[in-house]
Parts: structure tokens; C-alpha cells; sequence
């Protein structure tokens, strides 16, 4: 990945919000001095089989997260009123094809998240452009045509990109610093500190530990200070980031307040433009001098 500049990345990106997109001169529209996307990853059993979690001896297609949170989820969005991008895996599409749908139909975007959440760091380039056919091949049956992707694990590939643009993607939404673009296609990155898991995971012990956190999961009081840390700092240094959240990781009362709080928090800031990653797509693409440097990537990963 050396010609996606990314060997000081992972360095960079751990010492938190004062590296998240320092640059004042960068204009968000309508005179906004930061913006945020709200994300979701995942959907249903595809991650937990992907990566042997998934008991067997549990049927396929009824996952709570699917069920009972992703439901409550587009209530609490279109009760705040904010448009999220849910970044899923093709795999669902035959087994939650109304879910994809829901979201779509409620105004959602839709992005790409992988076709059962491979770890996308480890793809040579022949499986990466299957995988990308394959994935758009199977939402347009859906009429859905995605033009976003997060990659599974949160790292690219050096080739992702051109194989991005050659399979009609915009924009990508990897792990980061700031937002870029870099061939002619937009980066709408992510860090690390800014996803439920972070918090909420046990496998992401090793990082919060690194991070001179608790290996222990972590309680949602701390997530919903930190993210309205990272809300503050985006409109203080005119800055991008998306925030990120999981339905299996919100199934539970108290975390879902405070996701709930997060987002209400998000939606009253002053000066910060809250939109899917579409539209800051759009945006990055348009004003290409202003969005020319190293987007910093992070080649941190918890697979």
C-alpha cells in the first residue's frame, strides 16, 4: 500500500482529534465549519460467519440486529432527522432483501461493505474485482446501485481504488486521517475512536489497550462523551470524519441512549453539516483544490 502513502498513518492517526482534519481553510457548504456523516456497518449474521462467530446451530435470517434494532434505528433517524449511510454486505441481499429495501425506501444510502465481510486487507486484486462485480451485480437486483465503500477490516489494498473507479464506485470510507481525493475518488475516512466497537468489542481489546485504554469493554457513558468531543472538535478545526455504529452492538438500553444522545447532539451543533456519504462525496469531488492532500490512511486493523 506504499503508493497510498500510508506508512506513517497508523502512527498519526492514534493521538486522536487534533489530527482530524486540521486545515481551516477547507469551506464545508452554506458556511459550515466542519461535517460528519452518520454511518452503519454490517448487517445480520454476514461478519459473525465471516469470521467464526456465527453458532451453526442457529437458523440464518432472523438476526435481532436485523429484527428489532435496525427497525428501531430508522425510527430514532427520521425522528432526529438525519440521513445516515449504511454500508452493508451483498451477501444480505438474499437473505434480507425487505431490510435493504426499508432502508433504502426511507431515504438511506446504501453502500458497500464487502459480500460477507471479507478482510478486505488481505484480497489480492482478481478476488477484490469479483467481489466488486459480484456486490453490484446482486443490489441492482435490489435497485440499488451503490456508490460508496467501506472496506471490511478498514484497510485498502493497493490496488482498490482503480478497481473502484473501473466498477463505477465514487467514494471510499476507509480508516484515516482526512478527507481527499485521491484519483478521482472521494475519502470519506473513519478513525478508529469514533466506532461503537471501539468501545462495545471484545476483540478490539489489543487496541483500546494500545490506545492506553482498558482492555475491558467500556461503558456508554465514556462513548457518548467522546464522540461529543469529536463533534466539537470537527466545528473548532473545520474538520470531516464519519461516525460509525453496529446494530448488534446497539441491541442493548443503555447503549442505545447514548447512540440516541450522540445523534441528537449531532443534529443541534451549530456549523457542522451532518450528511451521507454521498453528498461529502459530491462535495470532495467538486472542489478538488481544496481536497488534494494525503488523506493519511491507517493501516491499524483488529482482524
Amino acid at each position: 500500500m506504499d503508493s497510498l502513502n500510508q506508512s506513517d498513518a497508523c502512527d498519526t492517526a492514534q493521538v486522536g482529534i487534533g489530527n482530524i482534519m486540521t486545515n481551516p481553510n477547507t469551506k464545508w457548504p452554506n458556511g459550515s465549519r466542519g461535517a460528519i456523516s452518520v454511518t452503519f456497518d454490517n448487517l445480520g449474521e454476514a461478519a459473525e460467519l465471516e469470521l467464526g462467530m456465527w453458532d451453526t446451530n442457529r437458523p440464518i435470517g432472523s438476526h435481532r440486529s436485523v429484527t428489532a434494532v435496525l427497525p428501531e434505528t430508522l425510527r430514532l433517524l427520521d425522528r432526529i432527522g438525519i440521513t445516515a449511510t449504511f454500508f452493508v454486505e451483498a451477501w444480505n441481499v438474499d437473505i434480507y432483501p425487505d431490510a435493504i429495501k426499508r432502508i433504502a425506501s426511507a431515504g438511506h444510502e446504501v453502500g458497500f461493505h464487502g459480500w460477507r465481510h471479507e478482510n478486505w486487507g488481505n484480497l489480492d486484486e482478481s478476488t477484490e474485482s469479483s467481489l466488486f462485480r459480484r456486490g453490484k451485480e446482486a443490489m441492482r437486483q435490489l435497485g440499488v446501485e451503490p456508490v460508496g465503500f467501506r472496506p471490511p477490516g478498514g484497510k485498502l489494498n493497493r490496488t482498490t481504488l482503480n478497481l473502484m473507479k473501473e466498477s463505477g464506485f465514487e467514494y471510499c470510507s476507509p480508516a484515516g486521517i482526512d478527507p481527499a481525493d485521491v484519483r478521482g475518488i472521494a475519502i470519506l475516512p473513519f478513525a478508529w475512536q469514533w466506532i461503537d466497537a471501539y468501545y462495545y468489542f471484545e476483540p478490539f481489546a489489543e487496541m483500546r489497550k494500545q490506545r492506553g485504554d482498558s482492555e475491558s469493554v467500556l461503558p456508554p457513558s465514556r462513548l457518548r462523551e467522546e464522540m461529543i468531543r469529536c463533534v466539537d472538535g470537527l466545528v473548532s478545526r473545520a474538520g470531516y470524519t464519519a461516525i460509525l455504529f453496529h446494530h448488534f452492538l446497539e441491541d442493548d438500553p443503555e447503549r442505545f441512549a447514548a447512540m440516541s444522545e450522540v445523534l441528537e447532539y449531532v443534529k443541534q451543533a451549530d456549523k457542522l453539516w451532518c450528511a451521507p456519504c454521498r453528498e461529502v462525496a459530491d462535495w470532495i469531488l467538486s472542489e478538488p483544490n481544496d481536497f488534494a492532500g494525503d488523506p493519511g490512511f491507517d493501516t491499524t486493523g483488529w482482524h
